[in-house]
């Protein structure tokens, strides 16, 4: 899950002989999506807009871009997005799958 931001928090401790969280933020960072998989990005950007309602993406040629987030958040950001375009394939692929399914089992 996206970490919540505690550089403020750590601010006020004293900071010695502690390592601090990497706040920096990256600015419009792209996740590449093999091309086998960039016909599902729009269904899966559906998801991870539920997920991450702070944040704004984008379909590209290479992939899903961010509009900004922080370095330790973006492998877990990238993790969850690649996941989402995944199930999304799964999804679209076995659509037809499932409807013959139903279609079968409700037929009289």
């Amino acid at each position: 899950m996206f970490k919540a931001k505690i550089s403020s928090i750590l601010a006020v401790g004293s900071g010695e002989g502690f390592q601090g969280v990497d706040d920096r933020v990256l600015e419009q960072p792209t996740i590449d999506i093999p091309q086998s998989f960039r016909s599902f990005v729009e269904g899966a950007l559906l998801r991870v807009q539920t997920q991450y309602p702070a944040l704004r993406f984008r379909a590209t040629a290479a992939g899903i871009e961010i509009a900004s987030v922080t370095v330790d958040d973006l492998d877990d950001l990238r993790k969850n997005v690649l996941h989402a375009v995944y199930r999304e394939k799964i999804y679209a692929e076995t659509l037809p799958l499932r409807r013959a399914l139903i279609d079968a089992v409700t037929a009289k």
